[in-house]
């Protein structure tokens, strides 16, 4: 069977408008209660991305992929329109979706992803973490993931923000760091 993605990927909710660390874009806020209302759909899609990537879709029918990128759009314009009632009915009936592709995945045998893999989505772009199996075969595989190993991605953080990032935690131990931005700036007091 061939890989075949949705006609939109994406999650249900957009990075919030203001200083996004990682880009200069300005984007849509939204409030706490569009944020609420999708809260569910977010962390669904969350597990179902850790345990499939984006590999489900090629278990589905087209019209199914359809259908839910005919549902993200709705979302999308009910947390636009800041319309928390109809983005938490939208996000409802998303959530049935996967959870019911995820079922159609497993009866017509689809292969999850490994235990030593794990794999999150930014952006659009699925990150696979993984601690085994063979990293070279996993990359040609999965040619469109960005695929670390867990080695390296200890020494990357060692290397970069380590020092940093654990002052942090520290000192806020329910941080969570959404983003980081590197710079070269030397300040001269």
């Amino acid at each position: 069977m061939v890989k075949r993605k949705p006609p939109a990927a994406g999650k249900g909710k957009r990075k919030p408008k203001g200083f996004d660390a990682s880009s200069d874009e300005q984007t849509k806020v939204y409030t706490k209660q569009v944020v609420a209302a999708t809260r569910g759909f977010n962390q669904v899609y969350a597990q179902m991305i850790a345990r499939w990537g984006d590999t489900f879709w090629q278990y589905v029918p087209a019209e199914w992929a359809q259908r839910y990128a005919e549902l993200l759009e709705e979302l999308h314009a009910a947390m636009e329109a800041d319309d928390a009632p109809t983005a938490a009915a939208v996000s409802e009936r998303m959530k049935k979706a996967l959870q019911m592709m995820n079922q159609r995945a497993v009866e017509v045998g689809g292969t999850a992803l490994p235990e030593w893999c794990r794999c999150v989505e930014r952006d659009g772009t699925v990150f696979a973490f993984i601690d085994g199996g063979d990293r070279t075969a996993f990359r040609r595989e999965n040619p469109d993931w960005v695929v670390y190993s867990l080695d390296e991605v200890a020494c990357v953080l060692e290397a970069s923000v380590d020092k940093m990032v654990r002052k942090v935690v520290d000192e806020f131990p329910a941080a969570k760091i959404k983003a980081t931005k590197m710079y070269d700036d030397v300040i001269n007091f």
